[in-house]
């Protein structure tokens, strides 16, 4: 896996932990995460990759994995691809093809306020 070209920053980081957060497990194996909040050794997996901005920020675009089901899918793309399906079905599926394709550009600021504050109203969480 490589993310060498993708700068991230601290909305990229509070949504990371959002997403783990949400499910303290990995959504394809089931394997728990661990640590004091129960998300170490997870991570958020960006079905269309962190480049297409318009689903950057989108939970529907995102899972969270372990790290090997997360290097599984990077690898084998089709069967992230089919996975992915089964998960959102066909409609939710085709509306996040469509919003993946979509030009946008996200303001990085605003989404740093939104997960703080998603962080903080859901899970009690102060960063």
């Amino acid at each position: 896996m490589s993310w060498n070209n993708i700068k991230i920053d601290i909305a990229d980081k509070l949504f990371s932990k959002y997403v783990r957060l949400q499910h303290k497990e990995c959504l394809k194996c089931g394997k728990f995460g661990t640590g004091e909040l129960g998300i170490d050794g997870l991570q958020a997996s960006h079905f269309h990759g962190r480049r297409k901005e318009s689903t950057r920020y989108d939970l529907k675009n995102v899972d969270c994995l372990c790290i090997s089901c997360h290097k599984y899918f990077t690898e084998l793309k089709t069967e992230y691809e089919a996975w992915k399906l089964e998960q959102l079905g066909q409609k939710e599926y085709d509306l996040l093809m469509l919003r993946a394709n979509t030009p946008g550009k996200r303001d990085r600021k605003m989404q740093a306020i939104i997960w703080k504050e998603l962080l903080k109203n859901d899970f009690d969480l102060v960063t």
